[in-house]
């Protein structure tokens, strides 16, 4: 079986050629996600077309994306302004008509989720949070993904937990899907050094004892801290998986988030989670 994986969030299009779910290739560029869905549509077919080059046979297509993904239909549901213009779209539809392939799709966090439980957590109750432009926030509890209202993941990525704080495309104020984010991130980076410089910058600036980037990273850990306290204490699981591209500083993490060790765990698939949770999607229906 040869599948071809995309993971399409509000930064970039990542894919995956897997044959026999073997992971042989990955490929990535950026989504364009703010300015359009035919933006992003010539994001997505410039990726499918740089890995049906290099590999021509396959048999489906996963889709991971971000938004409320319904899975059934291949509808996003909602998709905030990350993904400007895809809301209401049918990736589904898109993609059967382009390619010709039985398509799967599901939401990024779900993918994210099903590609580290698997197999080692399966019996346990899981909450992951994913932390990149926005905030993936999935619970599996009671062996099933818990899908929420009209696929919203029960909007745990909306959860308040800083009072009068940065506007979320929801219409609140203070949610974790714009403060723990790396978008909530350059805020508090803004705000201290007046200028911008890259989380890559900011990680090493506090490796090396920098005063300002442990000013920034000393709140932005507080409000995450505020988060995991609503999750364990409300929510009660057994572990939260945290993963996303801020966790290439895992190192940071680990330092602020020590007291937590015992039900934290660190997400192992990286950059290639939301394409490896894609593929088991498409073996859960398809074997």
């Amino acid at each position: 079986m040869n599948s071809i994986c995309l993971d399409i969030g509000g930064t970039s299009i990542k894919g995956g050629y897997f044959s026999n779910n073997n992971l042989l290739d990955t490929f990535s560029i950026p989504s364009n996600g703010k300015l359009g869905r035919e933006e992003i549509l010539k994001s997505i077919d410039f990726i499918m077309k740089e890995i049906i080059k290099k590999y021509p046979t396959f048999d489906y297509i996963g889709i991971s994306s971000a938004g409320n993904i319904d899975y059934k239909n291949g509808i996003c549901v909602y998709a905030s302004n990350n993904l400007k213009g895809w809301t209401n779209f049918n990736i589904k539809e898109y993609f059967i008509n382009k390619y010709h392939k039985l398509v799967f799709t599901e939401n990024d966090a779900v993918c994210a989720l099903i590609g580290e439980i698997y197999p080692t957590y399966l019996n346990n109750s899981i909450f992951m949070i994913t932390l990149g432009t926005g905030v993936g926030a999935c619970l599996y509890k009671d062996k099933k993904i818990y899908l929420g209202n009209d696929f919203d993941l029960g909007k745990f990525a909306h959860h308040i937990i800083k009072d009068n704080g940065n506007l979320c495309d929801c219409g609140n104020k203070g949610c974790a899907e714009k403060e723990i984010s790396a978008t909530g991130l350059k805020v508090i980076i803004s705000k201290v050094y007046k200028k911008e410089i890259s989380i890559i910058e900011l990680f090493n600036l506090f490796r090396n004892k920098d005063l300002l980037a442990k000013k920034v990273l000393d709140e932005y850990f507080y409000y995450l801290k505020k988060y995991l306290d609503y999750i364990i204490n409300d929510i009660k699981v057994d572990h939260i998986i945290i993963g996303g591209g801020l966790i290439n500083s895992k190192d940071v993490f680990e330092l602020y988030l020590n007291s937590y060790k015992d039900i934290i765990i660190y997400a192992v698939n990286g950059n290639n989670a939301g394409i490896i949770g894609a593929n088991l999607l498409i073996n859960r229906e398809v074997l």
